[in-house]
Order: structure tokens, then sequence, then C-alpha cells
């Protein structure tokens, strides 16, 4: 009688994309690091990674990506943790949620338009999901699309959206129509400049990156840029909790970057003619 076994090796793709990263984010990032963290968004760093295939990884092949596992996009982006937090913050939107929202639920030309452009690092995309008064709280969701003469019409506030001051393309939460809670929401998308569409003064964070307020007046989209009707919260939810998973490799990234780098100045900086490394309390 012989047992399953689960395999927990990774393949050789998945370990020559990780040391391709691993040698970037070591030979390029390394330096680059502390002009990132006044919230500029790092585009230096976004083209180097979209030469070696990076912001490819959830772009299907049809429109120039590599359709990558999740375990692989987590994989790089806990490399790219390890020496710069804003560099995998910023590639997690281009691996996350809004563009595997895009290529699962976009029209042809909104594929077409976009999906190229982040997988060659000339375009970013945005997610707006939390609200003033709606966190966690999905089902406190205010911002509506109402149809109208084959359009959307989009109002409401989203608050704490990142890449919102440089993102061309925005995923938004929104309630389609007038059914309460959770099975209302629906997803848009709205191109940066539609009309009615402002956003506002950042909100600088430790972390590296902007937060802003994006606000919807009145918004007019054509009604095809609707990615998910109402009764689809399990589509959006599900897209979302890629980026949960991805949330999770980046905190284990930092915890190990800073192991890393702990562990270098320990064996580097030296007292009473000893390394701090082999005092008793560091070992």
């Amino acid at each position: 009688m012989t047992e399953d076994t689960i395999s927990f090796e990774l393949s050789a793709t998945q370990r020559e994309m990780v040391m391709s990263v691993r040698r970037l984010a070591q030979e390029r990032f390394r330096d680059r690091w502390r002009q990132w963290q006044d919230g500029a968004f790092p585009w230096e760093n976004m083209h180097d990674l979209a030469e070696i295939g990076v912001l490819s990884m959830s772009v299907p092949q049809a429109y120039g990506g590599l359709a990558m596992s999740v375990l692989d996009a987590a994989l790089v982006l806990e490399e790219l943790a390890k020496v710069c937090y804003v560099t995998a913050m910023a590639v997690l939107g281009e691996v996350g949620t809004q563009t595997r929202m895009i290529a699962h639920f976009a029209p042809e030309d909104i594929k077409q338009d976009i999906l190229p452009r982040v997988a060659s690092g000339d375009a970013v995309l945005s997610i707006c999901m939390t609200e003033p008064d709606a966190g966690t709280d999905l089902g406190r969701i205010r911002t509506k699309a109402i149809r109208s003469d084959g359009e959307l019409m989009l109002s409401g506030t989203k608050t704490l959206i990142s890449r919102a001051d440089v993102a061309e393309g925005f995923v938004v939460f929104a309630r389609i129509g007038d059914i309460p809670g959770i099975d209302g929401l629906g997803g848009v998308y709205v191109k940066r400049d539609t009309p009615g569409m402002t956003v506002n003064t950042a909100y600088h964070t430790i972390g590296g990156e902007y937060l802003s307020e994006v606000v919807f007046d009145g918004c007019r989209i054509p009604e095809s840029h609707l990615l998910v009707d109402s009764g689809g919260f399990r589509d959006l939810i599900s897209a979302f909790n890629i980026q949960r998973c991805m949330n999770a490799s980046i905190s284990l990234g930092l915890g190990v970057g800073a192991l890393e780098e702990s562990i270098r100045y320990m064996r580097s900086r030296k007292a009473y003619e000893k390394r701090i490394g082999d005092f008793q309390g560091m070992r």
C-alpha cells in the first residue's frame, strides 16, 4: 500500500524566477530604496521588473503576459519585500486583484487597451474599495452606479486608495442599483481623467506610499465598463482574497529581510575588539 504525498518543492521555473528577482533586487534596488520613502512611485524599479517579466505574471498570454500562478507572484513579492517594501507594494497592484479582475471580467477593448501596458510597465492600476464609512464591512459601501441610457452614472467617495496619484485605470467596488447589502455590490472600470472623477491630495504614510481620496461626482462611464454586476459579490471577494494572500508574502519578506540585515550588522559591527554577534546575548 502506498501513500499519496504532496511535494512542496518549487519547480525549476519558479526557482529561476525567484533567483532573477533576487539578483535584480540586490544589485539595483538595495541602493535605491531610500529615494522612494517620500511616497514617490518607483517607476525605475518597475521598468526593470517589466524587463524580466514580473509585471506580466497576471496578464494573459494573449495580451503579452505570462499568465503565472498566485504562488509564483507571492514568491516574487516576498523577494522584493526583503529589499524594498515600496517596490513590493507597487508590484502587488499589478500582479494582484485589479489586473486579474480586468483579465477575467473586462470586455475585449479594455483588455487590449490596458493589459499590454501593465505588462510592459507603462501603466499601473488602482483598486478603489475603502470608503469613509466602509472598510472591511463591504455591505456599507455607498458608492453607487446607476444605469442611464446605455451608461453608468457613478457617484461616491473612496478613501485611502493606493497608487491613485499615478494610475491610468481604476477598478471600483460600487453598489449597482439600489439593492442593499453585499448582494448589491459589483465592480466597474474607470479611466483616469474621466469627467466627474477627481483624485484629491494624497495622505503620506510611514510606509512609503501615498494614499488618496478619489471622488466620483456623477461620473459617466460606458455600461460595458461594468466588470461585475450586482449579485457578483463572490467574484469580487474571491479576486480580493488573492491580494490578501500576497500581503502575507510581503510581510514574510519584510521579516526575513530584517533578520538578514540584522545578521549582517552583527557580523560586521565590533565592540571590545569582538564582533557583537559573538557575544552570548546575541547568540
